[in-house]
């Protein structure tokens, strides 16, 4: 197990060592997302008289997802100008 896990991380090194700028953009694009979603996530919806609150967890979660995901096509395109 420990040797399985050990590959894993030294993969993701390796990867994020040729892929330099596609590793920080994502990373940063999942953090932003992250802190955005935990000060937005107390947020309700009210329609029709009833009010319904999102989760600040399953929205912090969805803005990290989605903000990862926008910073990882950034990066792909700056590693790829090699800018």
């Amino acid at each position: 197990m420990r040797e399985r896990l050990k590959s894993k991380v030294d993969a993701a090194r390796s990867y994020a060592r040729s892929n330099p700028k596609e590793a920080k953009w994502s990373l940063g694009g999942a953090v932003t997302g992250a802190v955005a979603g935990f000060a937005i996530g107390g947020v309700g919806i009210a329609a029709m008289g009833g009010a319904k609150g999102a989760n600040f967890l399953v929205v912090m979660l969805v803005l990290a997802i989605v903000l990862g995901l926008v910073g990882n096509r950034i990066g792909i395109a700056l590693d790829r100008q090699g800018g």
